[in-house]
């Protein structure tokens, strides 16, 4: 066989019943990680949020429910850990004092050099699952739904916001959400504090706390927001498995564009969630359950780049400030990254996949192209050079398949929702909710 450098056969292709190819193809491969691999610091601790300090303090904080962990950023190395119920942390101005929001509305300030506790305000309402920070220094607490995304329609706690002084954590002011809230943002180039609620984002002036716009995407749930830096920019992601970026008007909030992942989610609870803005602001960053992947796209709204590396879903991307371009994430399982981008291009990480197990392959009619599919990806390869000329993620499980369609124009494939219908680009053209891919197989002939 002639494989590629890359690939590692599990089992001897040429004896399956198929097309007599003058090539292979691959049942299972294993990209190795190569000297440049983004991946440039694995902590063992996963979060439901995260921070990074600047490369000068060279801290990292991992919101782990248990307790709050204070990582090197250079090396993964533990500092401290922090005997506390932490879901949401912040680092103040100065990198000096490091806040902890728990899951009773407690907020908790702490020595970053040392880990000592310094002091704890008094209990608010709900679990804190935001920390921020507005242009007085004051630091406010957003709250949330402390199970993140999952069963967001059983969220009906709406909680308050609380402003507090971040030498003692005295109350400064408070007031109500009105709506069951799930994650919070402030924009500096406005001042103003933005939350996501079950299909739609809020604005409020955070010096008296009145609520000045609402905005609507026209979905179940938006479960996460981020601000631009420097400008009048919002972008959040929803149920519906978009990225929305919004503009911060006098009068209101204004949809500008909505990128459509390219995948399903395979589950009633999936979506978007997590996005962060690059700290330049001409990249988004995000995560859905499914892939387990960080995407990146332009400000086109072109996938230039997927992070791949975590083996279970991704609760919180975060930036490191200043010109490394790395990032942070961590999962629900066991681990956080540390990516070191490149300064320039597309951001390419596919030999992050490792592992992946092909579950079924097949020759188009005119041979020219094979199929594979994993549990989750399907991709086309040319029957020649072995390379990859397109691939999608398409909500699949481990009983998923293929089959080309006689006229050699499109290729089914059966995933968690149902059949899902491409042409040969890879391009979604039908589905079909909820039916058995043998039976639409049959339907065609196919099997």
């Amino acid at each position: 066989t002639n494989q590629a450098p890359s690939s590692v056969v599990s089992q001897d292709t040429l004896l399956l019943s198929a097309p007599e190819p003058q090539v292979g193809y691959p049942l299972s491969w294993a990209n190795i990680p190569a000297a440049d691999d983004p991946i440039s610091v694995k902590i063992p601790s996963s979060g439901v949020d995260c921070v990074a300090s600047s490369v000068a303090k060279d801290v990292v904080v991992i919101a782990a429910k248990s307790h709050a962990g204070i990582y090197d950023l250079s090396s993964g190395e533990t500092l401290h850990t922090l005997p506390v119920s932490a879901y949401s942390v912040h680092l103040a101005e100065g990198e000096e004092t490091l806040f902890v929001g728990d899951g009773e509305g407690v907020v908790h300030s702490y020595d970053v050099d040392s880990g000592a506790h310094k002091c704890s305000s008094e209990a608010g309402e709900g679990c804190i699952t935001w920390l921020g920070t507005d242009r007085a220094g004051l630091v406010i607490a957003g709250p949330g739904y402390s199970r993140k995304a999952i069963s967001w329609d059983g969220h009906t706690s709406v909680g308050k916001y609380m402003v507090l002084d971040p030498e003692d954590l005295s109350l400064v002011r408070s007031w109500g959400c009105e709506d069951p809230s799930f994650h919070h943002s402030y924009n500096t180039a406005t001042h103003k504090l933005i939350s996501s609620h079950k299909g739609f984002l809020a604005v409020w002036d955070p010096d008296s706390g009145g609520k000045l716009f609402t905005g609507s995407d026209d979905s179940g749930c938006i479960y996460c927001v981020d601000s631009h830096l420097t400008e009048r920019l919002v972008i959040s992601g929803n149920n519906e498995l978009q990225v929305v970026e919004w503009e911060l008007t006098e009068q209101g909030l204004q949809i500008l564009r909505k990128v459509e992942l390219p995948c399903i989610s395979g589950w009633a609870y999936g979506g978007v969630w997590s996005v962060k803005y690059s700290v330049d602001g001409d990249l988004i960053y995000c995560t859905e359950p499914q892939s387990q992947s960080i995407k990146i796209y332009n400000k086109e709204s072109e996938k230039v780049g997927e992070l791949k590396g975590h083996s279970d879903c991704v609760m919180k991307i975060s930036t490191v400030p200043g010109e490394s371009r790395e990032i942070l994430s961590s999962d629900r399982d066991s681990v956080s990254f540390i990516w070191s981008l490149p300064s320039s291009g597309d951001v390419d990480a596919c030999k992050q996949e490792l592992d992946e197990k092909v579950q079924w392959v097949g020759f188009s009619v005119g041979e020219e192209l094979f199929a594979t599919v994993t549990d989750n990806q399907c991709r086309l390869w040319d029957s020649v050079d072995l390379k990859v000329v397109s691939s999608v993620e398409f909500g699949g499980f481990y009983r998923s398949k293929g089959a080309f369609h006689p006229d050699g124009e499109c290729l089914f494939l059966n995933s968690r929702m149902g059949v899902l219908v491409y042409n040969l680009q890879l391009q979604l053209l039908e589905s079909y909710q909820g039916m058995f891919l043998v039976v639409v197989f049959k339907i065609f002939h196919c099997v």
